[in-house]
């Protein structure tokens, strides 16, 4: 089942196009990644998929509740981790633990670190055990350990019947994805299942974004 369908979905701020014309699409059971440099578009489409803002042209079909972890996360901050975790029902989840979230409950959310408030946006983005998790570098501020957990933890959500959409730097970390779509000024320069890549993830984006960066 096709959790998330975006087709035809262009995006304009101002004069610049943000998205031309972009098809996605994200399977149940599957973690798809999403990679491109800074500026290609990658956070415009999560905004767009999230409904958070509107595309100027196209459509999207969701069909399973949505959470989102972003890439600054969004706590409150007079809080500590056990409260922002109850205020949204997240206190009982295994990935509290799973995060090692439990050693810091009593810490207010603005003296996390940046690796603690990465975590804690997680676990909140699951709290409604959503169908489909969209994830925008989800990595940044951890640890190696912690990136190891996290992806697991990802993957593992994939498995029970449910999706992640992650936008990532990191695809040498983020291991393993079973879609890339890679993006480069708004346009998508690769879309496919990782195993029928000749390649790993990491190069065929690097191949990708180099051949457009050559034409």
């Amino acid at each position: 089942m096709t959790l998330l369908r975006m087709r035809d979905v262009t995006k304009l701020y101002g004069d610049t196009v943000a998205l031309d014309s972009v098809d996605l699409s994200v399977r149940e059971g599957e973690v798809h990644a999403l990679a491109g440099p800074n500026g290609s578009g990658k956070t415009t489409l999560l905004d767009i998929a999230l409904g958070r803002v509107a595309p100027d042209s196209g459509t999207v079909e969701r069909n399973a509740e949505v959470g989102c972890a972003f890439q600054e996360p969004r706590l409150l901050d007079d809080l500590t981790v056990a409260e922002n975790l109850s205020v949204f029902g997240a206190d009982d989840l295994e990935v509290v633990e799973e995060l090692r979230l439990d050693r810091v409950l009593d810490r207010r959310a603005a003296a996390l670190s940046g690796g603690f408030r990465k975590k804690l946006d997680t676990a909140l983005a699951l709290a409604d055990e959503p169908g489909l998790l969209l994830m925008d570098e989800p990595l940044a501020d951890l640890d190696d350990v912690s990136k190891r957990r996290l992806v697991e933890l990802v993957g593992g959500y994939a498995d029970e019947g449910n999706a992640a959409l992650v936008s990532t730097h990191s695809l040498e970390e983020f291991n393993p994805v079973d879609r890339l779509t890679v993006l480069y000024d708004g346009d998508v320069l690769l879309d496919s299942l990782t195993d029928e890549l000749d390649v790993s993830p990491h190069d065929a984006y690097l191949r990708a974004v180099e051949r457009a960066e050559s034409e």
